[in-house]
């Protein structure tokens, strides 16, 4: 299964104005997702089977957590949930993907 041609489903003329309500952009979210594409193309069939999707979620919850970590953001793993909360604790944000 290529993952290349697969889009994210971010509507930046719809979404654009109310990330940046939420302390968020498109470009990190969009970075997110590139990045776990990135890291889930270069699993190979020696691999176990579901190693390309759990890099695929892995590889963008650590790029998003680092992004906004840097940006004030603090971790978190409530029931081992990985996330990101916002400085003023109003928002929290975890990476999930559907098919």
């Amino acid at each position: 299964m290529s993952l290349r041609n697969q889009q994210p489903s971010i509507d930046p003329l719809q979404t654009a104005e109310r990330l940046r309500q939420l302390g968020l952009t498109p470009e990190v979210l969009a970075g997110s997702i590139q990045h776990g594409v990135r890291a889930a193309e270069r699993i190979g069939s020696t691999h176990p089977p579901t190693a390309q999707g759990f890099m695929l979620w892995s590889e963008s919850v650590a790029y998003l957590r680092a992004q906004l970590t840097a940006d004030g953001w603090r971790q978190a793993n409530p029931q081992n949930q990985p996330r990101a909360i916002s400085p003023d604790e109003k928002v929290s944000i975890h990476r999930c993907f559907r098919q």
